[in-house]
């Protein structure tokens, strides 16, 4: 049986996730204690205490932000990922490209599942009269509006400018080219997709047109972990996804 004074003290956590301890009547009578008593006391404050400071970063590993009294605690926006911007969420499934790195990441609840490089835009331009084509893969928050199954390039005019070539009526047969973009796509509106390539070589690179272009097996696992609402953050190095620039002209391919 415990001594009358000796009880263990009892452990709350409220809403405010603060540590209340309550001895009791231990701490009314510890000065009436023999020496003994009082040694044991002692020791029993210690061992509590070393639980307590032990035990502290489980007890607020969910508490946001971080406290003073928490021990080995980071707050989670301050934990740098890689490939992972600031702002996109650590939750669900979310593709990220670095234009910069030329690299694209897939990630399931905040963690790594993959990575691969990948081709980007050149930021070339393309001048034919009043026409202009800037080949830019635009930064920013975007979402999969459409999975495609073996996708059909419809060769823009500028595909046909830069190869030398008459530009053909816009229902010419001579616009659409099966195989160019690979077994899938996924379609991020404004002319941008995420597809595969026939052109290896490129991956790695900043030479498409402003899609990205992923190798076949990296493209089939994000393509299947997507869902139409995904979120995908393009952006540049370090530095953050921003506002979507929708100024860019060339795209597709």
């Amino acid at each position: 049986m415990t001594p009358r004074g000796l009880e263990p003290p009892t452990l709350s956590l409220g809403n405010s996730c603060s540590i209340h301890l309550s001895y009791g009547v231990l701490g009314d009578t510890a000065s009436y204690h023999s020496g003994v008593d009082f040694a044991i006391w002692e020791g029993v404050k210690t061992a509590l205490l070393v639980a307590i400071l032990a035990l502290t970063p489980q007890l607020f590993a969910q508490t946001k932000p971080c406290r003073w009294y928490q021990l080995n605690c980071h707050d989670q926006s301050e934990i740098t990922i890689e490939g992972l911007p600031p702002e996109a969420p650590r939750s669900g499934t979310v593709i990220t490209v670095d234009v910069k790195k030329n690299q694209v990441y897939l990630f399931k609840d905040g963690q790594l599942v993959r990575k691969s490089k990948a081709a980007t835009g050149s930021e070339k331009t393309l001048i034919l009269g009043d026409d202009m084509w800037l080949f830019h893969t635009p930064r920013g928050h975007w979402k999969v509006l459409r999975k495609i199954d073996d996708p059909i390039w419809r060769k823009p005019d500028w595909a046909f400018i830069e190869a030398g070539e008459r530009v053909p009526p816009k229902d010419s047969p001579k616009r659409f080219v099966k195989g160019k973009l690979g077994k899938y796509a996924l379609d991020l509106g404004e002319g941008i997709l995420i597809h595969g390539t026939d052109d290896l070589k490129s991956i790695g690179r900043s030479v498409s047109h402003g899609c990205i272009r992923l190798p076949e097996e990296m493209l089939e696992q994000v393509y299947n972990a997507a869902r139409v609402g995904t979120d995908v953050f393009i952006f540049e190095g370090a530095g953050t996804a921003g506002s979507v620039d929708r100024s860019a002209f060339g795209h597709e391919q």
